[in-house]
């Protein structure tokens, strides 16, 4: 009796990679008629167009209208099969709150079109986050499908979150990518692709997913299905959907089914491509900070403004809609041709200009500013930050510095002093400033630039959850700020540090132990022979370090100073021409560091400014460890996860499997021995062998200049196309900033909670004024807020447990219920008591 086997008719739709978007459109639009026709004359019974809804407003949005109305008709019949995203995103480079955004908007497009069933669809990511299948389960989803990530000998397994939450999981041992059928050997083809199958596992039914990247299924598939059908005795082939085949396959193999816990990053059966982590480093500076401005300030704003009709359903739709394109992983990743991240970085700036819109919108509906010139009693359009008004986003009280940005008209200030409605001065460390012209435009006059400087200051606070505070900036006496500065060999501290520069580097020393660390902070160069997917050593390796050429301090006051070195890099300039060494031709990279210490913090603020001249190369920040490691600690969406060390291989020839996975994914925190560290958006690092110790490196750059290659030996075949990326080498200038503690005092350094604080501080706005009356004031112990937005006539707050033990959640005097991520209601969830691992979301009534 032949093996019963599943054929799955789809197709991949990159809406940019190695071609731009309007191509790829152009291409949907002159082929999908012939999938069209394929579903009309029977040839195929469905087609999977991939599991994101992006291309399908391609399409719509530019097909003819007859088309379109074709395409939605097979929609609702169920034999166009789409969503549940909206686009195929990277998990790792962007915010789990952008995940769940994401599948909102896939359903929302897709049950717009008459799609109600959906499956978790992730054929091509390069791994998987710990908490997918709960973010799936929040939306009802109960069954995905992955490739990249899994090392398991079963075909289906259950897929587990740190919390527990499951879904049964179908697992493409060969990938997405098969189109046999499409060959003119077919029949043979075939044929190879299910004995592959059969002698990993030999359960049927097997799965063909016929089809790959931008491709159309043969105009007479089923055709061939039933002439290969009646050639051969092995294998029956069946035309069916994905849904079908996991509901044949677990029908037959009723049998408890092997479990999955947590991230999905094997690279044994498939290349996970992990260096794209730090790939064009600038789009996921951008993506990040984007991402935190409108999930951490703007929407809790617009909430907590409470705009009544005047609410921007429709325009912030929109605005998350630019960002999650951002978000698929060919784009996020940075692996695509250089045109492509051209667009993107359009569209950042379309963002931020939205956001700023927003921001604008609550500022002028609340009174805070106007856009008039000409009317009496309003505050003038042309007002600089003299007055201001700080307001705290979150559900949850936030004390300590909060750093700011502002603007005053006029001559440079000596010093500035903070004041609230009752005159009570706020701690302030003012940290530099620069001339500056400020430009405004009302809408009943002409628009004027305004001359003054933009300072740089913290201000210290304890801010209530969802409260607002009205401040008063004025000038006073004292030293300029750019005459604040000492001698080029002396030091700071506070009660926690000691940093100081000697001939060996950056040295800190930690005042409650003692201990001093010795080249605490380096920057190092090394040859990478790699491509935008992979780094790779060249065959002759080299390391240049970067020299201290300054030093100075700055006093910024009585609660705070500064560190200032100036570092140089002479490095190769690239590859020579055979790209197995350096080049003979010597660049010169530079750049600043900068480590400020605050009155009580425990930790470092630090600024690093660098201008890379150099390519094929990659750049990291290294710091000791002191002792070794087993394990590191970092974060991803909704989760903290516990990494064991993996060094790196240190292989010498080439293969065609790609190297064991030594780099780690980091969202914004970090957490190895004695180093604890937030960052905006370093999201690679890895733990390096000294032997008798171990170093942390963090990936500030990565220079490379083709898409793809074939010669790594980190990897040994393509991972794309082999287009040349220029682009890639990100010459020219980039910032990064950090909160780095090197303390042995498990009490004291850098926290998670206080990494979410860095990325998404509190917002000051220009002009006085009270943001809202509602007070939402939660007691959340360890637990951490990803989002707080409107939705409808409720405030939505979703948090969750990145700790291994049980959190309990105190809601105060708000009337609180407990939903899904899709809004419906919850039932398992009776208890303010949130588990190891938990997401939960709360609505609100105002």
């Amino acid at each position: 009796m032949p093996d019963a086997a599943s054929v799955i008719v789809q197709t991949h739709w990159d809406r940019e990679w190695y071609f731009t978007n309007e191509k790829y459109t152009a291409r949907l639009v002159r082929i999908f008629p012939s999938v069209l026709k394929s579903l009309d004359n029977g040839q195929i019974n469905n087609f999977l167009f991939d599991g994101q809804t992006s291309a399908l407003e391609d399409l719509i949005a530019n097909t003819e209208p007859d088309v379109a109305q074709k395409v939605a008709a097979f929609i609702k019949d169920g034999r166009i099969n789409i969503g549940p995203w909206y686009v195929m995103p990277d998990e790792f480079l962007c915010a789990g709150e952008s995940l769940v955004r994401n599948l909102e908007e896939g359903i929302r497009v897709s049950k717009r079109y008459g799609e109600s069933s959906f499956l978790g669809y992730l054929p091509d990511t390069f791994g998987h986050i710990a908490q997918m299948p709960r973010i799936f389960r929040g939306f009802g989803i109960d069954t995905a499908v992955v490739w990249r990530g899994v090392r398991i000998d079963d075909d289906v397994f259950e897929w587990q979150s740190p919390d527990g939450t499951s879904v049964t999981c179908l697992f493409l041992p060969e990938g997405y990518y098969q189109q046999p059928f499409s060959r003119l050997d077919y029949d043979q083809a075939v044929t190879r692709y299910f004995d592959t199958l059969s002698a990993r596992s030999g359960r049927t039914p097997y799965v063909l997913t016929q089809g790959g990247d931008h491709l159309v299924p043969p105009d007479n598939l089923k055709d061939r299905i039933q002439r290969y059908n009646a050639s051969q005795e092995k294998y029956k082939l069946y035309l069916t959907t994905l849904r079908g085949h996991i509901a044949e396959y677990c029908s037959r193999h009723s049998s408890e089914k092997p479990v999955l816990e947590g991230e999905l990053r094997d690279n044994t059966n498939a290349f996970v491509l992990p260096d794209v982590l730090s790939t064009r480093r600038y789009l996921k500076r951008e993506n990040q900070e984007l991402e935190d401005r409108l999930i951490g300030q703007i929407e809790p704003l617009l909430a907590a403004a409470d705009l009544g009709d005047l609410y921007p359903h429709h325009y912030l739709r929109e605005t998350w809609k630019l960002l999650l394109q951002q978000h698929a992983h060919d784009s996020i990743c940075g692996c695509s041709i250089d045109e492509v991240h051209r667009e993107m970085m359009v569209r950042f700036r379309r963002i931020r200009d939205r956001l700023d819109g927003l921001q604008t919108l609550v500022s002028e509906y609340l009174g805070l500013t106007t856009p008039y010139l000409n009317r009496t009693g309003n505050p003038s359009p042309f007002a600089d930050d003299r007055y201001i008004t700080a307001f705290n986003p979150s559900p949850v009280a936030n004390h300590g510095w909060h750093p700011l940005d502002i603007f005053l008209e006029g001559r440079e200030a000596s010093a500035l002093e903070v004041k609230d409605e009752t005159g009570t001065k706020y701690d302030t460390v003012l940290c530099c400033s620069k001339q500056h012209r400020a430009f405004s435009s009302p809408v009943d006059d002409f628009p004027e630039h305004v001359s003054g400087h933009l300072y740089e200051l913290y201000v210290r606070s304890h801010i209530k959850g969802w409260e607002s505070k009205c401040l008063t900036v004025e000038k006073s006496g004292g030293r300029p700020p750019d005459e604040l500065t000492g001698t080029p060999a002396a030091n700071i501290q506070n009660r926690y540090y000691t940093l100081s520069v000697s001939d060996t580097g950056i040295q800190i020393e930690d005042r409650e132990t003692g201990q001093m660390i010795q080249s605490a902070i380096s920057i190092i160069s090394e040859g990478d022979a790699g491509d935008t997917y992979n780094f790779s050593p060249p065959g002759a390796p080299w390391t240049a370090k970067a020299q201290i050429v300054d030093c100075k301090t700055n006093c910024m006051g009585e609660h705070g100073s500064e560190l200032d070195v100036g570092l140089r890099i002479v490095q190769p300039a690239s590859l020579d021409a055979d790209r197995q060494g350096a080049s003979e031709n010597k660049v010169v990279s530079h750049g600043r560091l900068k480590l400020r210490l605050l009155t009580d913090e425990s930790f470092m603020r630090a600024r690093l400014n660098w201008t890379n001249n150099a390519r094929d190369h990659r750049l990291r920040m290294v710091m000791p460890l002191v002792d070794k490691v087993s394990s590191s600690r970092s974060d991803s969406a909704f989760s903290l996860i516990d990494r064991p060390v993996v060094y790196s291989e240190g292989r010498q020839e080439i293969s065609r499997a790609e190297t064991r996975v030594s780099v780690n994914p980091s969202y914004s925190y970090i957490r190895a021995g004695h180093v604890k560290l937030a960052h905006r958006a370093v999201q690679e690092y890895e733990i390096l062998d000294n032997g008798a110790s171990d170093s942390i490196a963090f990936t500030l750059i990565r220079s490379v200049g083709w898409l793809s290659r074939r010669d790594l030996v980190t990897r040994g075949v393509g991972a794309g196309p082999d287009f040349e990326t220029p682009e890639a080498q990100c010459p020219g200038e980039d910032n990064f900033e950090f909160l780095i503690s090197m303390s042995s005092n498990i009490e004291h350094g850098v926290t998670f909670k206080q990494a979410t604080r860095f990325r998404r501080p509190a917002l000051f706005l220009n002009g006085h004024g009270r943001i809202t009356d509602k007070e939402i004031r939660l007691g959340v112990g360890d637990l951490t807020v990803s989002s707080c937005r409107q939705v409808g006539p409720e405030i939505e707050i979703r948090l969750f447990n990145p700790e291994p033990e049980s959190q309990s959640i105190d809601l105060g005097s708000v009337d609180a219920r407990y939903v899904m991520m899709s809004g419906d209601e919850c039932a398992h969830q009776t208890s303010n008591t949130v588990r190891p691992g938990e997401i939960i979301t709360l609505r609100i009534k105002r």
